[in-house]
């Protein structure tokens, strides 16, 4: 009851509508997005899978072959537009200012666009394939 008293007063239902399918598409820009060559260097403090961070600099993130399972959403979205909007203390860096990526050549530069595509990427849990370094 707990649980269920905590989801409603936050606004969200007591169980998890099934989620749509991945969108393969956008999950493979998604996996360049989070690359270090031409991406945001998200493998820099997150490792994904099996695949280490490349280089943690004071604060290693979650592995991300487990966040797609474990956020909803509309969480993941929020967090992303602005990290420090959620948790003050979070090392992540605010990659997107006013809806606009610094990636401007990956889906018109849109942020929401963007995160959308990691998002799917994210999905994919432990079928995810590590971005090429």
């Amino acid at each position: 009851w707990l649980a269920h008293g905590l989801a409603g007063r936050h606004g969200f239902p007591t169980s998890t509508p099934e989620p749509k399918p991945v969108d393969r598409g956008l999950a493979k820009i998604g996996r360049k997005l989070i690359a270090s060559q031409g991406g945001l260097a998200c493998v820099n403090c997150h490792a994904v899978g099996s695949m280490e961070p490349l280089q943690v600099f004071e604060s290693e993130g979650v592995n991300l072959a487990y966040s797609g399972e474990r956020l909803h959403k509309s969480y993941f979205m929020r967090w992303m537009l602005n990290p420090l909007q959620v948790d003050s203390q979070t090392r992540m860096p605010a990659f997107f200012s006013d809806g606009q990526s610094p990636l401007y050549n990956v889906l018109d530069g849109d942020a929401r666009k963007q995160i959308e595509a990691i998002w799917h990427y994210l999905r994919l849990g432990d079928k995810m394939t590590p971005p090429s370094q």
